[in-house]
């Protein structure tokens, strides 16, 4: 998660901060035209049908959905809540092993179970929280380095309310995209594989001279005396 190593470098910057956060946001939206977001931070007007897929979100072949993240939402607030009442703070490395079951036993919730989310999507869900403001930074500054750590922000308050939804957009690939790798069977594997060793050999075996055919070839070149 770069965002937070960039943050320690732009804390102390008068609007750093919220200039990284707005660069995030733009990396982060899966929608919208990029040059109708340019458009926009420009104070002009551009209509995204003109675009005509020149950008990666008009020509995303990799589909998205919105997806309902509430609950994975309360879950790291009862992770930071829990540190808070022990005098701990967590990293956003931290916050990710105690969410996942791992690390120091006395960071972990026992009600909070690890989510069935890859690594990648649970990093993009903590700096979603994180922008839309559900998350905070609170910063450590030490003699040799400025360290990040997450706190709950104001605006969690509203999960209080059992209808408050939080929503983010995931993306979903689709099954018809496959690897750009085209996968080979083991028998093929196998048979490549004793192919390209006998070719070793052969080639090894014919780099090999043996010390009576040098001898013979030194004995067939001419001796030329000026």
């Amino acid at each position: 998660m770069d965002i937070f190593r960039q943050s320690t470098m732009v804390v102390m910057e008068n609007v750093g901060q919220q200039k990284l956060y707005e660069m995030v946001a733009y990396c982060q939206d899966l929608k919208r035209c990029r040059r109708a977001q340019i458009a926009q931070y420009f104070d002009e007007v551009w209509d995204s049908t003109k675009c005509n897929k020149m950008c990666d979100n008009c020509n995303n072949e990799i589909s998205d959905e919105k997806v309902d993240v509430t609950s994975f939402c309360a879950d790291l607030i009862k992770i930071l809540k829990q540190a808070e009442q022990l005098s701990e703070k967590l990293t956003p490395l931290k916050l990710i092993e105690a969410w996942n079951g791992k690390g120091p036993s006395k960071l972990r919730v026992a009600s909070v179970r690890p989510p069935n989310l890859s690594r990648n999507e649970m990093e993009e869900l903590i700096v979603h929280l994180l922008l839309e403001q559900y998350l905070k930074e609170d910063f450590s500054f030490t003699a040799f380095a400025t360290i990040s750590y997450l706190k709950v922000a104001p605006k969690a308050n509203l999960l209080s309310n059992t209808k408050h939804v939080i929503s983010m957009r995931m993306k979903v690939r689709n099954n018809k995209l496959g690897s750009s790798t085209e996968e080979v069977p083991e028998k093929d594997k196998s048979a490549q594989q004793n192919e390209t060793g006998s070719k070793r050999k052969q080639t090894s075996t014919a780099d090999k001279v043996t010390p009576s055919k040098k001898s013979k070839a030194l004995k067939d070149i001419p001796l030329i005396l000026d």
